[in-house]
This record gives C-alpha cells, structure tokens and sequence, in this order.
C-alpha cells in the first residue's frame, strides 16, 4: 500500500466541536506539533468566518512549515480570495450538489450551483492556488451527480477531489467500493472525509484508502462537528501496525498531541460519543446550523429521537448570521458570556457558548 496523505483539519473541523474554541497561540501550538508529527497538509480553518480566524489563517501560513496549507472556502470568489490572502498553498472548496444541500444549503438550481463551483476552482487557479474539490454529503448523491460536479471540477483545473461523508453514514465495504469506481475514472486524486455518526470513521477512511483514496483527513482525537471525524491516532496507527505502511510519522507524539490538545481547552470525550453523547446532535458552525433550522436531516443522519436525544445549536463566533435566526426565534438575547438554553421550532435546543469555548457543564473550561 502506498504512503496515503494525512491531511489534519484540527484547527477548522476541530473547532466546530460542541466544546472547543482555540485561541490563536494554542492553534499555533498544535500546528507546530502536527507538522513536526509528519502530517502532509494542515487546514487553517475558514477565514472569511471572522477577523480572528483570518488572523490565525494567515500566522499559520507565516509559521515556516514543512507541511503545506489548505484554507477552507465556499463555492465563491470571496473565499477563494481569502484563502489567496492567508497566504495558503491550497484552497479546500466545498459545496453539495444533492436535491437537499441545493435546496436547505445553497438555495439555489443545480445548474447555479455548478457553475458557482467552476467559477470559485478557475478563481483559484487565477490566484495560483493548488485546488481539493469536496463534495459535500457526497455519501447521500446520486453516484451519477458525484462524477458529474468532479468532472467539472476537474476540467476547471482542481487537483484533488475529495468524498465527504458529512453525516457518518457509509459502511466499509460501500466506502471501498464507491472509492474504485471513482478511482477508475479520476484516478489517483481522490481524498476522503469521514464523519463519525454511527462510529465508523476511522473504518472508512482506512476503506476509503483501500478503495483508491491517496489522503484522508483527520484531527486530534477526532474532534469536530457532532460526533466528530477520523481520529489522528487511530488512522495513523492502523495504517502502519495493521496495513504494514512504512511512513515517515513520528508515532511516539501522538500521546503528546492528545495531551497538548486537552492543554488548552477543556472538552469530555464521552460528549461526542456516537448516538448517546451529548454533542452528537449538535450543530455549530454557521452554514449547519442554518440548514438545520430549516431541514435538519441535511446535517443528521437520523432524527435524535429516534435513540432518545435531542439537537442542540451553539452559537458561536463560528454561527455567523444564524445566530439573529436562533436569537430571533426564541429571544436568547445579545450576551455571549454564558450559557442560555432555549427551545427552537425545529424541537431543537440552542446554546449561546462564547469566543472562549464556554461550556454549560464545566464552568472551568479555559484555553
């Protein structure tokens, strides 16, 4: 098996995690870390979300790293230009193109929305910027439109193409087997980003892998939205003990990693368990949450009540305007610095959490 590109989304999906909010000398911290570990690419984070992650985006970028950096954007000349403006080697854009991310998403027609995304990867191009296509919620497309938005990706002069399972919902075998038929048309461009709803993420990507796949992404811990994404260790690990990988990463920090996360913000593993934690439904960064309150299976594989829970939205710097939608609905009011429960129309349940991380159970929390 070939040495697969790890690329660490940490610091972009790490953040969207219920209880984690980095301040930028921590982010820079676990960075540093990550690329003396070996990873290959780092995500910045999304830098037109605020002047804080832009800030942290670009000393990043500054930061002399071995490994390159790929900034998180939407389908739009604006974000690309942001991600040029960080100063990131790699532009990571995203957008669905299934009937439910067209309509609760992007609110627009197919055709748009195709012509959005090879608008946003030619913008790229024009800044110099090496391009990863995701297609969101790629696992619940029609295999027909995936090929579709990645042809035309590719022909806009994309690099990589990655798979996103945004809601945790393949299996292994179905992982593998979508990722050589893609594979046998793309070639070796593919890139897989697995979620970990049902606690199959780091099996997925292994499959993914296995399939044709030549990166997956992964954070520390596998923090991120909801239950979270293939953890660092666990893919790390199994790809050299169990595949027989001969990689370059220094497998004796990984411990080191976890510990220098857990240093600067206070967060309870068990809270993002699939099906049963307490942040497994829920919704933080600003385009989920916006989705969510209009149609929540477009970030939810299942509705919580059918195991017993119930979806939560955080508002955070990360909420953007949504955060007016969920004030508006239920008067949460204009302080951000604690925590403040109220019931959304959508039998949901939103949580105003500050710049800090704040979080409602541990009033220690602290970065």
């Amino acid at each position: 098996m070939r040495i697969p590109f790890l690329i660490d989304t940490t610091i972009r999906e790490g953040q969207q995690h219920g209880q984690v909010s980095f301040k930028p000398e921590h982010a820079i911290q676990l960075v540093g870390l990550l690329d003396a570990f070996g990873v290959d690419i780092i995500e910045v984070g999304h830098p037109m979300i605020s002047e804080q992650d832009w800030q942290t985006a670009m000393a990043i970028c500054r930061s002399g790293l071995t490994a390159q950096t790929l900034a998180h954007a939407r389908a739009t000349h604006e974000d690309v230009e942001a991600a040029a403006g960080v100063g990131a080697q790699w532009v990571g854009i995203f957008a669905g193109v299934n009937d439910l991310s067209l309509q609760h998403k992007l609110h627009r027609s197919r055709t748009v929305a195709l012509s959005a995304i090879q608008e946003a990867v030619r913008s790229a191009k024009a800044f110099d910027l090496q391009v990863r296509f995701t297609c969101e919620d790629a696992s619940r497309t029609p295999l027909p439109r995936v090929i579709e938005v990645f042809t035309l990706a590719r022909a806009a002069g994309a690099d990589r193409l990655s798979y996103a399972d945004t809601v945790g919902v393949m299996t292994p075998s179905s992982m593998c087997r979508v990722m050589r038929q893609l594979s046998r048309r793309f070639g070796d461009v593919l890139h897989a980003h697995c979620h970990n709803d049902f606690g199959l993420a780091t099996a997925n990507a292994l499959a993914a892998i296995e399939g044709g796949a030549i990166g997956v992404d992964v954070s520390i811990e596998g923090i991120g939205e909801r239950c979270g994404i293939a953890p660092l260790a666990e893919v790390a690990l199994s790809l050299t003990r169990l595949y027989g990988v001969k990689a370059h990463w220094k497998l004796p920090m990984l411990t080191k990693l976890s510990a220098a996360l857990r240093d600067g913000v206070v967060y309870q593993a068990l809270d993002t368990r699939p099906i049963v934690g307490r942040y497994a439904y829920a919704h933080k960064a600003g385009l989920h949450i916006a989705a969510a309150l209009q149609a929540p299976e477009a970030y939810e594989p299942y509705p919580p009540e059918l195991v017993g829970q119930r979806r939560r939205f955080l508002a955070s710097r990360l909420a953007g305007k949504p955060v007016g939608v969920l004030r508006r609905q239920r008067s949460i009011g204009s302080s951000t610095s604690g925590p403040q429960p109220v019931k959304t129309r959508c039998g949901g349940r939103a949580t105003m959490v500050d710049g800090n991380g704040y979080h409602p159970r541990r009033r220690t929390a602290r970065l």
